[in-house]
């Protein structure tokens, strides 16, 4: 799952393993996909109930950054779980934009959602130059770094779901946000 369907939105990511594990394919070959979503949808609903633990050094992270420039979330989650997330760890409002798997008609890694965060940020900022090879992503992923490179991104891989090996074509590789 780390390796070949992490940076997939929920619908990609599971009708890719149906097609996987049934040898068969086309877009209406799984009509249950709807179904696996929702059911995901609530489990997630679930285990936001137990808490939130963000990632080690995320939220300092974030509020230094977001007291320095622009940012966003360009994810491949839904945005509304995305947004749940940021409101339960008091994060919402030091993101101008906020995007999601449901906001782009292609999920990473298509470079449509981030291509989508920099018009975003653009437009909240339009006295700043906000232009893809002045933004940076910060991505745990092999589709989220291809994703961001088409776009035109500068990327920086963090080694919180997979080793180092796997991010190499990131500019920069770190081994924590902390760093």
């Amino acid at each position: 799952y780390m390796q070949r369907f992490m940076a997939f939105d929920d619908r990609d990511c599971l009708r890719l393993v149906l097609e996987e594990v049934s040898n068969c394919g086309g877009a209406d070959a799984f009509p249950e996909v709807e179904e696996l979503v929702r059911r995901k949808g609530e489990a997630f609903l679930a285990l936001m109930g137990r808490g939130i633990e963000p990632i080690p050094g995320a939220l300092p992270l974030i509020e230094q950054l977001s007291a320095r420039m622009p940012l966003a979330i360009a994810s491949g989650a839904c945005r509304h779980e995305i947004e749940l997330i940021t409101a339960a760890l008091g994060i919402d409002s030091r993101f101008d934009a906020i995007l999601g798997a449901d906001d782009v008609e292609r999920s990473k890694p298509d470079p449509e959602v981030y291509s989508l965060a920099v018009r975003r940020l653009s437009r909240c900022h339009p006295k700043k130059e906000i232009e893809p090879r002045h933004c940076l992503a910060i991505e745990d992923t092999t589709g989220g770094i291809a994703s961001a490179h088409q776009a035109g991104l500068l990327t920086l891989g963090v080694c919180t779901n997979l080793p180092r090996e796997y991010l190499l074509r990131a500019h920069h590789v770190v081994d924590g946000l902390e760093q």
